[in-house]
């Protein structure tokens, strides 16, 4: 059986404008988040031990990154307590959305 990849629109123009604000430290982090919510087409958990492994960072450093990123609004809590972005430079397939 035939599935359908995952696919969304990428403005890379814009995204490095958002990036552009951003510390090198900042920049890794937050697109390695937006990568892994892009790809796993949901929210994630906010699991500091966990994505600070998978950013390459001390738990520390990531609470610290992620504070700067929420309070700039680059990243959102929902209300369920997981983590998602608000980036413009990416666009869900129009009728669809990853956040449910």
């Amino acid at each position: 059986m035939a599935t359908k990849l995952p696919w969304v629109k990428f403005y890379p123009g814009q995204f490095l404008i958002e990036l552009m604000l951003l510390k090198p430290k900042e920049t890794a982090v937050y697109t390695t988040l937006v990568l892994l919510m892009l790809h796993k087409r949901a929210p994630i958990f906010n699991d500091a031990s966990h994505l600070s492994s998978l950013c390459s960072c001390s738990v520390w450093t990531f609470r610290n990154i992620l504070e700067s990123l929420m309070s700039r609004g680059y990243i959102i809590r929902l209300e369920s307590g997981r983590l998602w972005y608000t980036s413009s430079a990416v666009s869900e397939r129009k009728g669809e959305s990853y956040v449910n």
